[in-house]
């Protein structure tokens, strides 16, 4: 049977999900420095709060999901969200931030795990994927500009910065009430068929109590073989050979295993880069605040990644019939962001660069090949499985890769920013020029800023 051709207006939902979804996620990201401002934590505590309950909600998310409908999972997801921001932002302490940060993470990837189910229950044919990645990859410039423009050019404190988040879960309920879903029903009519065939052979093997009325039942069910439309035998054969097969989760496992890796090491390449290699490398010479070096390098990483999303759903979109443009030899991309993340560590060691502009050209090259990673990284899982459950499970174990990158980078990202911190102030004596960030303790409240 062919998938229905996926309509625009899904395209269009899948990309503003993809936007609404993440980019809570993206303005605490941009918001590490301020989170912590003021305390000797390690910025790599916030991938920490994010990797365990987003590798937990990656694991066994789906097994719930699948069996609560889609609208109960909204809710819940919604719930959440709105919850733990709450939280974030009226958080006095840093510790209660840092547990509102892994709340809302949980809640992103909650929604993350059930978009992925969205996409094969609509049929996906690689364009949903790719629109979904894009909204990822534009909430990232939309939430780091946003952050960066009202902390940084207006002043804004990040408590109030924070508190523009809350319309965004309330988006993403509106956006699944307007969705095409022709296809989400056809599913419900397949599974409530399934349901009446086991109602049929429940029925074969009930044996009849006398012979009477063996031979009563035997002449009617004669009768109902001859009237057309009718034979429970043959529709419970045709029930038989339209259910796909279901796969086993270790199976599912092993297939999608090599993009899983790959896409693991990208993520943990980026995440130590931003929350522990990146915060260490202040240019005196540039005349900007320590603080907003964070800043200006997570604008150079997300920016291209987004425009790789952009190129290929605008392709995909306007050239249907090539829309599974496959790039086989993906572990070279998640060379070149591991080749990254070494020339970082070697800037922050030896502050051998000139001036921060060849920093973030490096981040720009950086962000292109991440984004890169994740667009071919996604496409073509579907397409390894027959049933809409094990495509929904391949899809969700290889975008948990990124919560598994979040709780290495924060376990081993406390370490390495500790080692660079320590190198930068004790033997090349920086002083305040050796970590992007406020050292003032009331930074998240109010912020301690100068227009230049």
């Amino acid at each position: 049977m062919d998938s229905p051709k996926v309509s625009s207006l899904n395209h269009v939902c899948l990309f503003l999900l993809g936007f609404s979804v993440y980019c809570p996620v993206l303005f605490f990201i941009s918001a590490s420095p301020d989170i912590l401002a003021g305390t000797t934590i390690g910025t790599s505590a916030i991938s920490l709060a994010e990797g365990i309950p987003g590798i937990l909600t990656n694991i066994f998310g789906n097994w719930f999901i699948s069996r609560l409908s889609l609208l109960t999972s909204l809710v819940i997801g919604t719930v959440s969200c709105v919850a733990s921001l709450l939280l974030l932002i009226l958080g006095g302490d840093a510790y209660v931030r840092l547990l509102a940060v892994a709340g809302v993470n949980f809640a992103a990837q909650w929604m993350a795990v059930w978009c992925m189910g969205l996409t094969a229950h609509l049929r996906d044919d690689g364009r949903l994927i790719s629109g979904y990645e894009t909204g990822i990859s534009l909430s990232g410039i939309i939430g780091v500009l946003s952050y960066t423009a009202l902390t940084t050019w207006l002043c804004v404190s990040p408590q109030v910065a924070m508190a523009t988040c809350i319309v965004f879960p309330i988006l993403s309920a509106i956006i699944y009430a307007v969705l095409d879903k022709t296809a989400i029903n056809e599913n419900v009519k397949h599974s409530d068929e399934y349901t009446e065939l086991a109602t049929c052979e429940q029925h074969e093997e009930v044996p009849n109590k006398s012979q009477g009325k063996d031979s009563v039942s035997s002449d009617q069910s004669i009768g109902q073989d001859k009237t057309p439309g009718f034979n429970s035998d043959d529709y419970c054969k045709d029930s038989k050979l339209e259910k796909d097969p279901e796969e086993s989760l270790l199976l599912i496992c092993w297939k999608v295993f090599p993009r899983f890796t790959y896409c693991y090491i990208a993520a943990t390449s980026l995440k130590l880069s931003r929350l522990a290699i990146l915060t260490t490398i202040v240019t005196p010479s540039s005349y900007i605040a320590p603080r907003d070096h964070y800043m200006y390098y997570s604008l150079a990483i997300i920016i291209p990644r987004s425009v790789v999303g952009l190129i290929y759903s605008a392709y995909s979109h306007f050239f249907p019939t090539n829309r599974v443009l496959e790039f086989c030899n993906i572990w070279l991309i998640s060379t070149v962001c591991l080749a990254h993340m070494m020339f970082f560590v070697f800037v922050s060691w030896y502050h051998f660069l000139p001036g921060l502009s060849v920093t973030l050209l490096f981040c720009v090259s950086f962000g292109f090949a991440e984004g890169c990673m994740w667009v071919f990284g996604f496409i073509g899982i579907k397409d390894m499985f027959s049933n809409v459950r094990d495509a929904g499970y391949g899809l969700s174990i290889v975008n948990s890769a990124r919560q598994f990158a979040n709780l290495v980078a924060g376990l081993q990202g406390v370490n390495l920013e500790g080692m660079l911190l320590r190198h930068c102030k004790e033997e090349l004596l920086l002083g305040d020029n050796c970590l992007a960030r406020s050292i003032f303790v009331r930074g998240w409240e109010q912020l301690h800023c100068s227009k230049h």
